[in-house]
């Protein structure tokens, strides 16, 4: 009875989640580089394959089609959204439910900038979510064969296993490189484990060679090593690696402040597994990590007034230390409090962090898209060390999952009060342009979108994005655009003939 239950409330919750990712969906507007992809440039693009381009032929292809059919976008979002969560949850290796509820608020805190340029844009998705979703699976499967006495030797997991490695490659660089990096520690992993080169293991390792070599043999990434292209380009200089490497921890650890926040109040709780003899090794971690976190938040408010009374190195070397701080602490807490049955399942998705993001160190531009994969397995991270805790704990599951359902509940709320006004105004816009330019105007009256900062190039009124935008919806690209608020648009719609 319990069990039928539990299955109930279980395919509710995921059903709640699958319907908010849908909603979400609809609301989402085509911006930016969706209006290329799914115009004649895209077509223009795939007529010589992306040559000199990128190497990124999966996510180049996938964008194709999910900018020319809505129902499709829609769909495959919101099911990838979903995949995100329920993989979080099944490598935590917890059959309770509420871990996957927690791992659904710990996306809802996805930081703004991530959310916008991978959740809400079609062409983010399209290359940094499929290889984060890779990654999770074959961790997934990786960890569920080491608790056997090895994965099964069939062909069918081989196959799947080289395939997943080689299409893994196929959309974004440093994930791309990352799986290479993955594939060879599982390998030896395996090797140590199970005395053996496991097939399924050395698979993936080779699908993932492969996947590298044929987006790498793409012209482009000759002419960004010679310094030929005008958009990317290769770190240079001790000084700029330096600031890329605080770039980095700037994405990680200092802007991403909910989900550590999250991460500290865990580890704090950590505190009571740890032994007599630990308690104040312990102790220490925990201060310092509540420490970290309070001064990064203060770096907010106080960042203009250490300018003024130190030299920039100085000012530098503190922003740096900060994350540092909250980084060692944390592995203090975790080596001192975890049993060894779980430190390798808590720790391996955190491990895999940095190795994930190091390929960033030497390319520009880097922007919050690039880390949909490392915020995925800290997430992975978090629900696993979340599972841990509540193992044999006195903690109250229902207080918890009222806790996490009203988060959630309010966080689906605000997002809707974000997004609602921009899908509205969005189809507004668009169906107003096309009215006009259908009557032969030349000088067509449009508006920016509400709530922009949550959307990434919404506005078509600068190159690129004025060419794309006309071309993407059909309009005479010899048309010019003369700007007016929202209200006033809602006021002229009202007024043209025919509307």
């Amino acid at each position: 009875m319990n069990d039928r239950k539990s299955r109930a409330a279980l395919g509710s919750l995921s059903l709640c989640i699958l319907l908010f990712f849908l909603l979400l969906g609809i609301l989402s507007p085509y911006t930016g580089d969706d209006w290329a992809w799914g115009s004649s440039i895209g077509l223009e693009r795939l007529a010589n394959f992306f040559r000199d381009y990128n190497g990124r032929y999966l996510g180049n292809l996938l964008v194709m089609v999910l900018t020319r059919s809505r129902v499709v976008n829609i769909l495959v979002k919101a099911g990838s959204f979903y995949l995100s969560c329920w993989l979080c949850w099944k490598y935590s290796g917890s059959r309770n439910g509420l871990l996957l509820l927690f791992s659904f608020v710990l996306f809802l805190l996805m930081p703004k900038g991530l959310l916008v340029q991978t959740v809400i844009w079609t062409a983010g998705f399209s290359n940094y979510v499929p290889p984060a979703l890779i990654i999770l699976s074959y961790l997934l499967f990786v960890s569920r064969t080491a608790e056997k006495t090895g994965p099964a030797s069939s062909g069918k997991i081989t196959v799947i296993c080289f395939f997943a490695g080689f299409c893994g490659g196929l959309f974004m660089e440093n994930m791309t490189l990352f799986h290479i990096l993955l594939g060879a520690a599982v390998l030896i992993y395996g090797r140590v484990r199970f005395g053996k080169f496991v097939p399924a293991y050395t698979a993936f390792l080779a699908g993932a060679v492969l996947g590298a070599a044929a987006m790498f043999s793409n012209g482009a990434y000759f002419r960004i090593a010679r310094g030929g292209d005008e958009y990317r380009s290769t770190v240079s200089g001790l000084s700029e690696l330096f600031s890329r490497v605080y770039e980095i921890l700037d994405y990680l650890i200092v802007s991403n402040r909910a989900l550590c926040s999250v991460c500290t109040v865990l580890l704090v709780c950590t505190l009571w597994k740890a032994g007599p003899k630990r308690k104040a090794l312990a102790a220490a971690g925990c201060v310092g990590n509540c420490l970290s976190q309070l001064l990064m938040l203060l770096q907010n408010f106080t960042d203009a007034r250490l300018r003024a009374y130190f030299s920039p190195r100085v000012v530098f070397l503190l922003e740096l230390l900060l994350p540092l701080l909250y980084l060692t602490s944390m592995a203090v807490i975790l080596l001192t409090c975890l049993d060894s049955r779980h430190k390798l399942s808590v720790f391996f998705p955190l491990i895999c962090v940095p190795f994930a993001a190091a390929p960033l160190l030497v390319v520009n531009p880097i922007g919050p898209r690039c880390f949909y994969g490392t915020y995925l397995l800290q997430m992975a991270f978090l629900t696993t060390l979340l599972g841990s805790l509540l193992e044999g704990s006195r903690i109250s599951q229902k207080g918890l999952c009222a806790v996490f359902a009203v988060t959630a509940a309010g966080l689906c709320l605000f997002y809707g009060s974000i997004y609602y006004p921009i899908h509205v105004c969005n189809e507004k816009r668009v169906r107003f342009a096309q009215m006009q330019a259908a009557r032969g105007e030349k000088t067509i009256l449009i508006c920016n979108l509400p709530n922009a900062d949550y959307l990434h190039c919404s506005s078509p009124g600068n190159p690129p994005w004025d060419l794309r935008f006309k071309l993407f919806y059909g309009l005479d690209p010899d048309v010019s655009y003369s700007f007016v608020s929202a209200q006033e648009l809602d006021s002229r719609i009202e007024r043209y003939p025919g509307s």
